[in-house]
């Protein structure tokens, strides 16, 4: 500046400014943004593709999180347990075969549900109550066995069974000649 004179140089143009405003004028078209003559399907096409990796990485996360985490939570299984009939009074007797098919349905985690079967699940009918001829018995959530109590039973179908009983027979004597 010791002739009085500012230039200011743009792309290998030099340009002589001569007074103040020209000056600010210049300095101003050279910070301010430059606009876009662009489309907005390229703006979009930018805003996928640049940084793709870790876009992939960080969707990739919030994937695997969900199955863990969210996808875990209500998860439901059917499956027939078989039935144990406990207590039978002496004098009484099953009058038929007892099978009756029922069907449980549970909720809980997937982790606790889906392992859910015969051989870790039971039913276990109280018959020491029990009289001659039929008696129904009302199932509830008290008579399954369970393995923890994270599993909600959903529904128990049948709800309600019947069994019949009737007296023993008195055992015979071995008469001898």
């Amino acid at each position: 500046m010791e002739r009085g004179e500012a230039a200011v140089a743009t792309n290998g143009k030099r340009e002589t400014v001569s007074t103040e405003m020209d000056l600010a004028d210049a300095i101003m078209r050279h910070l301010k943004p430059k606009k876009s003559k662009r489309s907005f399907q390229e703006h979009l096409s930018d805003l996928v593709v640049m940084r793709w990796r870790e876009k992939l990485g960080a969707f990739s996360l919030v994937c695997l999180y969900w199955l863990l985490l969210a996808g875990q939570q209500d998860f439901k299984v059917a499956f027939s347990p078989p039935v144990d009939l406990r207590n039978m009074p002496q004098t009484l007797e099953l009058k038929e075969p007892f099978h009756v098919n029922l069907r449980l349905t549970a909720r809980g985690m997937r982790k606790d549900a889906s392992t859910l079967g015969s051989r870790n699940v039971s039913i276990k009918i109280d018959l020491g109550a029990a009289s001659s001829g039929p008696n129904v018995y009302t199932l509830s959530c008290n008579h399954i066995n369970l393995p923890n109590d994270r599993i909600d039973m959903v529904q128990i179908e049948p709800a309600e069974v019947m069994i019949r009983h009737r007296p023993r027979a008195a055992a015979q004597p071995n008469r001898q000649p």
